[in-house]
């Protein structure tokens, strides 16, 4: 058994993207999960959850925006290059 809705994500009337967060039941463990859809911006990350049903007839969804998540992946690519860089230099003067 699952929910999952559809968020159709707008800035300035302006499509930004589009999300998909899901929760999911299962009986024999008498256990929800919460997945998580995220849309990626140019300066960040917004992560979707959904919650639970409130009296039958609201959603609770969480909205969760993270900052420059993408810097993070820059300097991963960053420090490769300068292993590579060291590596190089390294070998050209012995």
């Amino acid at each position: 058994l699952s929910r999952t809705a559809t968020i159709s994500l707008y800035k300035n009337n302006k499509y930004v993207g589009i999300a998909n967060p899901e929760t999911r039941f299962y009986p024999i463990e008498q256990t929800f999960t919460h997945e998580s859809s995220i849309v990626h911006t140019v300066y960040g990350d917004i992560y979707f959850t959904l919650g639970e049903v409130i009296k039958n007839q609201n959603l609770n969804i969480k909205i969760k925006y993270k900052p420059f998540v993408y810097l993070v992946w820059y300097g991963s690519v960053l420090m490769v290059i300068g292993v590579f860089l060291r590596i190089l230099t390294k070998t050209n003067h012995e």
